[in-house]
């Protein structure tokens, strides 16, 4: 497929499509949040999507490790510990989230929001395309928004 516009910093369209159909899920997820009749739905869909959240923030780690490994050179510690935090990371929030109900959300919404600083190391030393950053930075911040505004709407 071509990309959106001409250029090496152009965003190839089935990235940026599928990129943001990846915001549909928490998208409709809050809707049905608004819509919940009680307040037991209302809890399983913030559920949903904070669990989203987590997977999706697990698979930015495994394109990080794939960033690593694209490198010439073997992959070093740092960048390997950079690309399994996000698994971590969201592993750890579940627990918080269990014990302090959906505002321990927030950390995973601020690492989300914060994550494409790590991007950016990447991008720098030539690992990720030109284009990469101008979907990553969006996308984080749609998903850390909607996230937020799960935690927000079960408060």
């Amino acid at each position: 497929m071509r990309p959106m516009s001409a250029g090496p910093a152009a965003i190839p369209r089935p990235a940026l499509v599928l990129g943001f159909a990846g915001l549909l899920p928490p998208l409709a997820g809050i809707w049905a949040l608004v819509m919940a009749g009680d307040p037991f739905q209302a809890v399983s869909m913030f559920t949903a999507i904070f669990a989203y959240s987590a997977l999706i923030f697990s698979f930015i780690g495994g394109i990080w490790w794939g960033f690593s490994a694209a490198d010439g050179r073997r992959p070093g510690w740092a960048d390997l510990m950079l690309a399994v935090f996000p698994a971590i990371a969201s592993f750890m929030t579940l627990p918080v989230v269990g014990q302090v109900g959906p505002p321990g959300a927030v950390l995973l919404a601020v690492l989300i929001l914060v994550s494409p600083i790590v991007d950016l190391r990447f991008r720098r030393r030539g690992l990720a395309p030109a284009w990469w950053m101008r979907l990553r930075l969006p996308l984080s911040i749609g998903l850390s928004t909607l996230l937020g505004a799960a935690v927000w709407l079960v408060r």
